[in-house]
């Protein structure tokens, strides 16, 4: 039994943290310290790789993948210390 990321797991792990990388400054992140209205360039840019729909099935417009899948993501944006509403936004629900 192997308990590690999938291919594709670590593959969506790679893509974020070379986004976070590339895009995400960390006089960005101070300036959204500073102003929180700021991160949404940010978050427009994370939105783009599908991760506002993270663990919305396909049939609904979403990407499909499972909880484990987001906390790959969440775990990588926390490493690079990334602002942004990803936990609000992509994986809370409301109980109805």
């Amino acid at each position: 039994m192997e308990f590690g990321l999938s291919q594709e797991q670590g593959l969506l792990q790679d893509s974020i943290a070379r986004f976070v990388k590339d895009q995400v400054s960390l006089e960005t992140v101070r300036a959204v310290a500073e102003d929180p209205n700021l991160d949404q360039s940010v978050w427009t840019g994370l939105s783009e790789l599908g991760l506002a729909g993270l663990i919305i099935p396909e049939t609904h417009g979403g990407v499909g993948l499972g909880l484990l899948d987001a906390v790959v993501v969440a775990e990588t944006l926390g490493y690079h210390i990334t602002p942004g509403p990803f936990l609000s936004t992509a994986i809370m629900r409301q109980r109805s």
